[in-house]
């Protein structure tokens, strides 16, 4: 599923970074020119990130893997009967200290 949607990701990308080099490069008459404008912004809203959460329950026990900004809950009941949601994991972004942190340790932020 992964490597599905990475993919098509990428197929929807190259084809908008293309579509955009070329109007980069495209001269038009100056009554056209505010079209490419436009079509330039559209593409401009083309971004992109990694985010990917997977849970595994192996012998009963829970592994949960987390890349990117989600945030990770687990909802369960208490002995008491009562629905419980927890945190589990934090999102990774620089919002979030511990992170910088991480990050900078290992070289990525100055």
């Amino acid at each position: 599923a992964f490597d599905a949607v990475e993919k098509s990701y990428f197929n929807i990308i190259d084809d908008a970074l293309a579509k955009k080099a070329h109007l980069s490069n495209y001269v038009l008459p100056h009554n056209e020119s505010q079209k490419v404008q436009e079509s330039l912004k559209e593409l401009e809203q083309v971004s992109g990130g990694a985010t990917a959460v997977v849970a595994l329950i192996l012998n009963n026990k829970l592994y949960v893997a987390n890349v990117g900004t989600n945030r990770v809950l687990l909802c369960k009941s208490s002995s008491d009967g009562q629905n419980q949601v927890l945190q589990i994991g934090r999102p990774h972004c620089t919002d979030n200290d511990d992170e910088l942190q991480r990050l900078a340790a290992l070289g990525e932020m100055q």
